[in-house]
């Protein structure tokens, strides 16, 4: 929030500057387009003029013309396009595999991503660095990624490079190690990505949005978490390469300046070793009807002054009949940018929005239909009922006969200026061939589209368009959007933005959390040694003390920081102060409320969960957490496993209603580490150094804390007992 608003100025600043222009509150006055003559009728300027740019004609359908190539297929089962073009010396290779988001298992959410990202951080032969020196000394693209149901791995440079490309995508396919120490960069991208999406409210509506629609059961509605991430290890990696980096189902799709005669021979050197084994199948169902109404989420972000939504329901699979017939009439509902309905009517008549648009995803088996929008808060129902509106009329009555024709003209007209390279043909086949489809489901896509008669489109928008049955996401200030819903007499639930996006997790987070049975022997034995540490820590004087002053100093993640925390268990209050340069700001919990204020903005009230953790947050404060592990409902026991280094001793504390926690004590009985499990499921690792006695209280003023790859240094300066 912070990184975010102080770029946000900047870029402001850095605009107002490079324009020179002066910069001025109220509204903008009308650009002068006219210009009157003797006091009458304005003029238009531009009225007679016949030197101006008019809009392209429409093109007729055609086929796409695809150039010569040779298909053939390696004895284990990989198919080769190899299609030549001799105008520039250049070479494009590009391998596409079945293997993707919708294979990642459940609970580790990002396997495919992380797989993909971790390809070209080493190699049997080539470490990190080496492969990075490789292809960069010689002007060579190399990357790889993962999407939903596919994953690529490309590389393309000048043609006398085309033997360095198959090899460099050979080692990165069939000989990855994995390597646990290149896995932080990786990992961290993928958490901010997480992360970014609380920031970002249409991203958001989103993702709640497809949760709310496949449900945790679907890999296309689990969403990725911080937990999901650290759970994700090499043995993950391995087995997911092991399963579904296969030549049986993968495409290679070689395209530019390289001699047809030598290429098989060249495939055939590159990857005729790549093992043959069976693609496990994908037991994918597709989407159920939505049930009649809406079923409405408005998720609560108090600080916006705009609501972003998603609404929608089940869609069709890539090869449904209805595909192309559906693609036309929804370019003319939402698809086709300004010249859509929903543009027209919710934009620029209804003035309600600055862009809107609809689509049918194009998923192999699950599709799904979706209508995104943002709109000023105050018309936030008015809007979604604008956009159903026009659901329903386009349900009923379909297409017009002009909106047909525009519709076709442009996706037809326009097709072929899609893959003017031979690049984006061969990978345009490739996908086709990874889908099983024919070469003719690419080459004839423009003719399939204007064969659409308007009785067709009506057809397919009568029977895949429900009005009547929409799942409803909302993102924005729930204060202001309830009392609209509520007068409507629109049935919701509500969540905060802070709220995991999974149901699943919201539900399992509403349930006490209770610790695993410990054995009355089990807990005698861990309380002599709680016992031992609480003694060490000062006793009777740790056990008198009501709260702690705290001022310091440190770093969170690569910013500095000046910090204060006033703590007082017994009153739940907590008062945590941070200063980053000339911006500070504050998190508060006074006993059931908490709110968090960034400079002299407005403060905004902390959600149940969040009020839950800081009472969590203040239970667990070094060195007060070790008297607290000695009340007589806490029960505890020696772990085996969980200290951090030799000689170290690991105790697991089950407070009730509380998330467990490991605490570690060094030989001495001093608190060296603590670990336990944050809202978001990641596990939150504490390290204590730098112990010191405050009125014979032992208590560490340095705390290292790492938390889902983000770290945080704090140094006390002064502590003063309560």
């Amino acid at each position: 929030m912070k990184r975010s608003l102080l770029v946000a100025v900047v870029a402001l600043v850095t605009i107002g500057a490079a324009c020179g222009t002066k910069v001025t509150k109220g509204p903008l006055a009308p650009l002068k387009s006219a210009v009157k003559k003797g006091g009458g009728q304005a003029v238009d300027p531009w009225a007679g003029r016949t030197d101006l740019i008019s809009s392209p004609q429409v093109q007729p359908a055609s086929a796409l013309a695809i150039p010569k190539y040779q298909s053939f297929t390696l004895r284990n089962g990989l198919r080769v396009i190899a299609m030549p073009d001799h105008q520039l010396p250049l070479i494009s290779v590009e391998l596409v595999l079945a293997a993707g988001g919708i294979d990642d298992p459940p609970g580790k959410e990002g396997l495919a991503q992380l797989t993909a990202s971790m390809l070209r951080q080493g190699v049997k032969t080539m470490d990190a660095d080496a492969i990075s020196r490789t292809v960069d000394a010689v002007g060579v693209s190399l990357s790889a990624g993962a999407g939903y149901e596919r994953s690529t791995v490309d590389c393309g440079g000048r043609s006398r490079y085309l033997d360095l490309c198959l090899r460099m995508i050979e080692h990165l396919v069939l000989t990855p190690v994995f390597p646990e120490d290149e896995m932080k960069q990786p990992k961290n991208e993928l958490r901010e990505q997480v992360r970014g999406i609380r920031d970002d409210p249409s991203a958001l509506a989103q993702q709640f949005f497809f949760n709310e629609l496949y449900g945790d059961q679907h890999p296309a509605g689990r969403p990725l978490t911080l937990a999901a991430i650290e759970r994700l290890g090499r043995d993950d990696l391995i087995g997911f390469h092991r399963t579904r980096y296969l030549p049986a189902g993968a495409v290679l799709a070689i395209s530019g300046d390289f001699d047809v005669d030598k290429i098989q021979q060249a495939v055939r050197s590159h990857f005729s070793r790549w093992r043959r084994r069976k693609l496990p199948a994908r037991a994918i169902q597709p989407l159920a009807p939505v049930k009649p109404g809406l079923s409405v989420l408005l998720v609560d972000k108090p600080s916006l002054t705009q609501s972003s939504f998603y609404l929608g329901h089940q869609g069709v699979k890539r090869m449904d009949p209805d595909r192309d017939a559906l693609t036309v009439m929804n370019y003319s509902l939402g698809g086709g940018g300004f010249s859509s309905r929903l543009m027209q009517v919710v934009r620029a008549e209804g003035g309600k929005t600055y862009g809107i648009s609809s689509s049918f995803s194009s998923e192999s088996l699950d599709g799904s239909f979706s209508i995104s929008s943002f709109t000023r808060t105050e018309e936030t129902l008015a809007t979604l009922l604008l956009v159903r509106s026009e659901l329903e009329k386009m349900a009923a009555s379909g297409v017009s006969a002009e909106e047909l024709a525009a519709a076709k003209g442009k996706i037809a007209g326009g097709y072929s200026i899609r893959y003017s390279t031979t690049a984006q043909i061969a990978g345009a086949l490739a996908r086709a061939r990874i889908n099983e489809l024919p070469d003719s489901y690419v080459s004839e896509y423009a003719l399939r589209i204007d064969k659409v008669d308007r009785q067709t489109a009506n057809r397919v928008a009568a029977s895949h368009l429900h009005p009547g049955s929409l799942v409803v996401v909302i993102v924005g200030n729930a204060k202001l959007i309830e009392p609209q819903l509520r007068r409507a007499k629109i049935a919701f639930r509500k969540v905060s933005y802070l709220d995991p996006i999974s149901a699943k997790a919201r539900q399992e987070r509403a349930t006490p959390q209770h610790a695993a049975p410990i054995s009355d022997a089990e807990n005698r034995v861990a309380r002599k040694l709680l016992k031992r540490a609480w003694t060490r820590a000062g006793g009777q004087k740790l056990r008198a003390v009501r709260g702690l002053k705290l001022l310091g100093s440190g770093r969170i993640g690569a910013m500095q920081v000046e910090y204060s925390v006033l703590a007082r268990p017994a009153r739940s209050e907590l008062r945590i102060a941070i200063s980053l340069g000339a911006l500070p700001m504050q998190m508060v919990l006074d006993g059931d409320v908490a709110f968090a204020q960034q400079g002299k903005q407005a403060r905004v009230p902390l959600p149940a969960h969040k009020i839950s953790e800081m009472k969590h947050d203040l239970w667990r404060l070094p060195p007060l957490v070790i008297d607290n592990a000695l009340t007589d409902n806490v029960r505890a026991r020696l772990l085996a496993k969980g200290a951090r280094s030799k000689g170290q001793i690991a105790v697991e504390v089950a407070p009730p209603d509380a998330p467990r926690i490991t605490l570690v004590f060094d030989r001495a009985y001093r608190l060296v580490s603590m670990r336990h499990q944050g809202q978001s499921g990641s596990t939150i690792v504490s390290d204590f150094s730098a112990h010191r006695r405050v009125k014979g209280v032992e208590v560490p003023f340095t705390i290292k804390t790492e938390n889902a790859g983000r770290e945080q240094l704090l140094k006390y300066k002064t502590v003063e007992l309560l």
